[in-house]
């Protein structure tokens, strides 16, 4: 059972996908729709260790593990066409808006650190009327980050370009890979876990929130 948390924080850095959009259900789709045209399928479970990884990691599986007579950057190149029109007009994950609205009004510094492309972060924000509200966007092209989640570097940047500590920020995920990531940069780490990382090992110093409507920050002295 988890219960709703109040946590002391001078900057929020959340994580997107599966945690403030349902886009994981629009990846493992688009992954299918490529691997049909080469006659194959991929599992839920199979996808599911990709959640919170790059892009780049998922499609050199695809093309390694079916063996496709093509490029990973002709996959990626053809999963962008696909999935850029889901992320323009991206489905929220209950509460998410409420949360970034709220901390937006309290005044506290967020950022997006997220191993997806910057183009589909950026749209995905846009299209959800959110990016106003945030601060530092920090992904997968930014200048500043050479690895990715479970790699701690785009919550360094994050954290770097808020102007925190990270010992004074929080994250908020859902995948045990985004989780390992903020951990190892030093963040307060919460996972509300979504329908696709339920199962996952996440590690033991996380803090758990049935919801992002169970989470609350307080201010830091003014």
């Amino acid at each position: 059972m988890t219960l709703p948390l109040l946590l002391d924080a001078e900057a929020v850095v959340l994580d997107l996908d599966g945690l403030l959009i349902d886009s994981e259900t629009a990846c493992f789709e688009t992954a299918n729709e490529i691997l049909s045209r080469f006659g194959h399928r991929l599992a839920s479970e199979e996808f599911t260790a990709f959640v919170g990884r790059s892009v780049e990691n998922l499609y050199a599986w695809l093309a390694h593990s079916f063996a496709l007579p093509t490029t990973i950057d002709y996959l990626i190149a053809q999963r962008y066409q696909i999935i850029a029109s889901r992320y323009a007009s991206p489905v929220l994950m209950p509460g998410a808006a409420e949360l970034v609205n709220r901390l937006a009004f309290d005044g506290l510094p967020v950022a997006i650190a997220s191993s997806s492309p910057t183009p589909l972060v950026l749209a995905a924000l846009d299209g959800a009327g959110l990016r106003g509200l945030i601060q530092e966007v920090v992904a997968d092209g930014h200048p500043d980050v050479t690895r990715l989640k479970p790699a701690p570097d785009l919550y360094l940047v994050a954290c770097r370009l808020l102007g925190v500590d990270p010992g004074d920020a929080c994250a908020v995920e859902d995948s045990a890979a985004g989780a390992t990531a903020a951990l190892a940069a030093g963040l307060t780490t919460v996972i509300v876990p979504s329908e696709w990382t339920r199962g996952s090992a996440f590690p033991s110093a996380v803090l758990s929130a049935a919801s992002l409507t169970d989470i609350s920050f307080r201010l830091p002295p003014r």
